[in-house]
């Protein structure tokens, strides 16, 4: 395989300079990008000891092991002391915790609620309706937001787990008038989650209109701005004009997102994509490389990234950039609950454009296609026709 390993010293093409956003009064934002976990972590082990007031978590993954553990430890000090902790964990990422410390939960003033708790007692999921007990299985919630006092949010790609220590994450910490919104997120989720969900206590047209009308967040709790986030998306990538630079780790695209990523790039827009060489879901990037045939002869330019496992999902669109837990799948396209923040300020930009080219550096160029082996391609191509479920 003809392929072109891009060394540390390399310097990439440059491209033309773009002016930096204006920030509008509605993103007035306090942003911190983090692009090693260990000082996302550090950040957010001295905001969890300072709250006063209260925590709130949704969280994908929080892991039975020394990382969940430690984290949790200082949340059960943060309660002790009078401040009110909630957990939103997800039923199917946060399984393994949840089974093993039911005791240590019901002994602690922390409320924890499951989104979407798997059911395996069949006789309970008849009336439910067995399609309607699938697709409710099908559906979790992939966000990774931490909540302090109401004022300080952490987001990005980052599960509570160790694994988030060993790969390539990355994470923000944000301050500014988009909390409130994220806390108001928060509370709709929190409410239809558990064995016994709730009604919303409030109306949700408002939020609606709230989450539509952001320039900072990008949500897909509701189906209108599934569509929207889609669209604009596509909007965005065949209304470029220099570049379209995106990392993460599922490339499993609508045709739709696909398509425009195609004519970008046969328009002359550079357009580049940073998949893993290692992955946790190995599969998942046998079917991304079903794609890289059209891709290369688009002349989209594919990097497979090579030190660690790639989990951070990265965005850059000329001037205009995201990080978030969304992956370039359909899961996150329509399935998942998933969080974005798209970046308001041009320091954060260029931040954002710095690390993508060192990351280009650290990763191997696809520069012909190669089919996998007979059964690699013949399994991933079974598995394309479930891809909805990736």
């Amino acid at each position: 395989m003809a392929r072109r390993l891009l060394s540390e010293g390399m310097h990439l093409p440059a491209l033309p300079q773009v002016a930096p956003p204006q920030a509008s009064p509605s993103s007035d934002a306090g942003e911190k990008i983090f692009f090693t976990s260990r000082e996302f972590f550090a950040s957010l082990e001295r905001e969890i000891d300072r709250a006063r007031q209260s925590i709130s978590v949704e969280m994908y993954i929080w892991s039975n092991d020394e990382t969940g553990n430690h984290f949790f430890d200082l949340l059960e000090r943060a309660a002790a002391r009078g401040v009110r902790v909630r957990l939103v964990l997800d039923g199917v990422g946060s399984w393994f915790w949840i089974r093993a410390n039911q005791a240590r939960i019901k002994a602690t003033a922390i409320e924890v609620k499951i989104y979407h708790p798997l059911r395996w007692n069949f006789r309970r999921a008849i009336p439910e309706g067995i399609p309607r007990f699938f697709a409710r299985m099908n559906r979790r919630n992939h966000k990774k937001v931490i909540l302090i006092d109401g004022k300080t949010a952490f987001t990005g790609s980052l599960n509570i787990t160790r694994s988030s220590l060993e790969w390539k994450e990355c994470g923000l910490r944000l301050t500014g008038e988009a909390v409130p919104l994220l806390a108001a997120l928060f509370e709709n989720v929190w409410l239809l989650s558990g064995e016994e969900p709730r009604q919303e206590s409030f109306s949700t047209s408002r939020l609606q209109r709230q989450l539509k009308n952001s320039r900072v967040i990008r949500s897909n709790q509701f189906y209108s701005l599934r569509t929207q986030h889609q669209r604009d998306l596509k909007r965005r990538i065949l209304g470029a004009r220099h570049r379209v630079w995106l990392m993460t780790p599922y490339f499993v695209p609508t045709f739709g997102v696909l398509s425009s990523l195609l004519k970008a790039a046969r328009n002359g827009v550079d357009v580049r994509l940073i998949l893993p060489r290692k992955s946790d879901v190995t599969f998942l990037r046998w079917i991304a490389r079903l794609y890289y045939r059209y891709l290369l002869r688009a002349g989209v330019k594919v990097f497979e990234y090579l030190p660690e496992v790639l989990h951070a999902k990265m965005s850059l669109v000329d001037d205009w950039g995201f990080i978030g837990s969304s992956n370039l799948n359909r899961r996150s396209s329509y399935l998942d609950l998933e969080l974005d923040i798209v970046l308001s300020s041009g320091a954060s930009l260029r931040e954002l454009e710095r690390e993508l080219t060192i990351d280009m550096s650290r990763s191997e160029e696809i520069v012909k296609y190669v089919p996998l082996g007979y059964w690699r391609n013949l399994l991933a191509k079974t598995l394309y026709v479930w891809r909805s479920w990736f």
